[in-house]
């Protein structure tokens, strides 16, 4: 019955290992995540201090109800 202990530890050793290469993956997508959402609002809180200070941005007028905007494909 040795041999079954011995396969069952590796496969539980090789379970871990998938699990742990799963989540340092994960881990890693995360911090990228993070890291573009924090990029995207400063960029967002850069422009909108830009228009505020340029002050010759104007609104565009509300869509109409019922229309696809502008290049939709709808």
């Amino acid at each position: 019955m040795m041999g079954h202990r011995a396969g069952a530890r590796a496969f539980e050793e090789e379970r871990l290992a998938k699990r742990d290469e799963a989540l340092a993956e994960l881990t890693a997508f995360k911090a990228v995540a993070i890291s573009r959402l924090t990029a995207q609002h400063e960029e967002i809180e850069r422009l909108r201090e830009q228009a505020a200070t340029v002050g010759n941005v104007r609104r565009l007028p509300a869509a109409r109800s019922g229309t696809a905007p502008y290049g939709s494909c709808s």
